[in-house]
């Protein structure tokens, strides 16, 4: 586990920016001790007459108190302490109810703004980062580990208001004997030996850690599992995988059974001393009095009051560092996430990009996605020019895509500059240079939404007449207008309800859409048969008339008519020309064209 000390760090801007319900909080606690010290104030009062002022005389503030209630009468006074009592037990009541909420209130605002800067960092970082971290990892972060770290706010809460109140009845435990309270706390001391016995500091630590890599495996499995019902259906898998979800909740349950039973191995404890303390106080009480301590027995009857009253804030003190163990380990880790230094953020410019007038240049650009692993790109220079298409093509694992990845800025160039009119992609304001260009790939994501809502992703002010068209550009209108209801027509997590023929389609209706200035597609028309793709790239053809477009294609028959042809291999470019330059010599353009045209044999 990482060293705790620097996460606090975290903790104090938070209350900064909570200042206001800090000082409340702190506020409504001042009051309830005030009003408990009205009600034990007047108990004490009440009592005195047993005891010929013994109490009071120990307590200067309570000279003048006596002074006006010894002018009542015995019933009056009786009825005093009466109401005296039932307005601080109201008044108490309200307060705690108000300093609950407010605890409450400050974990919910602090929990509501961890899981706003949680995916604000998992927006911000660059997605390198994010492919090294596991998607159900973040998710048990975002949505569990996040709640146990704002509710260490409140468990704090809780800490701070049971120390005040155990601080002020101390004093007034020592103003009505110091030695009652010297052996109040001697048994409080005795008490706690037998229950760090039975549960050990190192003990609640290692359950603490034990529930977050609990939890963390937990989702992890049933991610997995809720994504892969028709892998585990194809390959008969339903049983085992049922069986690992069974496994990992039995085991997250198993960690948090014996945490709690930590906190329950105390509490018989907590109830011995309680007795046993009460005995021995009224026990040590009398044997004072045989000293000459006449008013032994007012006295005592206060202490037991406040040592009773004081099982509660106690008995939280008690089971606060389990808790502490707990949710400590959620804190540091929404804590490491959000505060690595090492952590590479997608660099953004201030440039904003306006147009795309002189085209797009690579300039001795390379790549590896592993800083260990081999580069996808070497040494990468080619220009797209403006208002032409421009197509790369070669064997998979060749760059492609990579290429494509950089000029969307999902990742920067390891060496080497790309520049768009003239200008580094880095110093261009990153949101500005995405809202210009259009990507579909080969996998395209969908959300559980209508067919509508997917299509003005990109564009969420388009009116419901520029959906259209797009999907009439994309071949996909008639298929939706066949649907039970159009365009309103739900299509599934990921598109699961339409084939994928017809989610490629939505995905270029939904680039187009965009309207960019510069429509990139990555294998878009590979799940498409022969006639859809045709009419598809008719279509695309004519929009991309006069813009600046890049197409990836590994079947070659959609790139024949570019304005340029760029031949990769091993991230690295071979050759470059139209079509029929290319097709003029022994290339390796011509080479992939062949083989692709070659009938395929089969046998059986």
């Amino acid at each position: 586990m990482a060293d705790p000390n620097p996460s606090y760090k975290l903790l104090l801007p938070l209350l900064r920016r909570h200042r206001k319900a800090v000082i409340v909080f702190v506020a409504v606690i001042l009051t309830s001790l005030a009003i408990e010290g009205l009600g034990v104030g007047a108990v004490i009062s009440m009592l005195d007459a047993w005891g010929d002022g013994g109490i009071v005389d120990r307590i200067p503030i309570l000279s003048e108190l006596r002074s006006q209630v010894n002018a009542l009468t015995l019933t009056q006074r009786v009825r005093l302490v009466a109401m005296v009592l039932l307005a601080v037990v109201v008044a108490d009541s309200v307060l705690q109810y108000a300093k609950n909420m407010l605890s409450l209130r400050l974990s919910i605002s602090v929990d509501a703004e961890l899981k706003s800067a949680f995916i604000k960092q998992v927006y911000a970082v660059s997605l390198r980062y994010i492919n090294q971290q596991s998607s159900s990892h973040l998710a048990s972060m975002l949505l569990a580990e996040t709640t146990q770290a704002a509710r260490l706010l409140f468990l704090i809460a809780t800490i701070v208001a049971s120390l005040v109140v155990l601080a002020m009845y101390a004093i007034i435990m020592l103003a009505i004997s110091w030695k009652l309270t010297l052996l109040a706390t001697g048994l409080l001391c005795i008490f706690a030996i037998p229950s760090r016995l039975l549960v050990p500091v190192s003990k609640l630590n290692s359950a603490g850690g034990a529930i977050v890599a609990s939890r963390k495996q937990l989702y992890a499995i049933t991610s997995e599992s809720l994504t892969s019902v028709k892998l585990a259906h194809l390959y008969s898998q339903e049983q085992a995988r049922i069986r690992l979800v069974n496994e990992a909740a039995n085991d997250y349950l198993h960690d948090l059974q014996m945490s709690d039973e930590n906190v329950c191995r105390t509490k018989p404890l907590l109830n011995i001393f309680a007795v046993v303390g009460l005995v021995s106080l009224l026990v040590a009480g009398s044997f004072f009095a045989e000293s000459g301590d006449d008013s032994w027995l007012a006295s005592t009857s206060v202490f037991l009051l406040i040592v009773f009253r004081l099982l509660g804030p106690a008995t939280a003190l008690n089971t606060s560092h389990a808790q502490l163990a707990n949710l400590f380990p959620s804190f540091v880790s929404v804590h490491n996430f959000l505060n690595r230094a090492d952590k590479p953020y997608t660099r953004s410019g201030n440039i904003k990009c306006k147009d795309l007038k002189n085209g797009i240049q690579f300039d001795n650009v390379s790549f590896r996605y592993d800083e260990q692993g081999e580069p996808a790109l070497r040494n990468l220079s080619f220009e797209i020019p403006y208002g032409k298409k421009t197509a790369i093509v070669g064997a998979s694992g060749s760059g492609k895509s990579t290429i494509i990845n950089l000029l969307a800025r999902l990742y920067d160039p390891d060496e080497g500059v790309i520049r768009a009119d003239s200008i580094d992609l880095r110093e261009l304001e990153t949101n500005s240079w995405r809202q210009g260009i259009a990507v579909v790939s080969q996998e395209n994501l969908l959300f559980h939404s209508s067919v509508l809502e997917n299509l003005k992703y990109s564009r969420p002010n388009a009116t419901d007449e520029e959906a259209f068209a797009a999907a009439k550009l994309a071949q996909i209108d008639d298929f939706v207008q066949q649907l039970p209801n159009g365009y309103d027509t739900i299509i599934g997590d990921q598109g699961i309800l339409i084939s994928g023929g017809q989610r490629q389609r939505l995905a270029i209706a939904r680039a187009l859409i965009a309207d960019p200035k510069f429509l990139i597609m990555d294998e878009a028309t590979s799940a498409l048969d022969s006639e859809t793709e045709r009419l598809i790239q008719e279509s695309v053809e004519l929009y991309t008339k006069g813009r600046t477009a890049l197409i990836s294609a590994h079947r070659l028959s959609t790139v024949r008519d570019a304005d340029n042809i760029i031949v990769l291999s091993n991230g690295s470019i071979v050759e470059q020309g139209t079509h029929i330059e290319l097709m003029a010599y022994e290339s390796h353009y011509k080479q992939l064209v062949q083989a692709q045209n070659a009938p395929s044999s089969t046998s059986c």
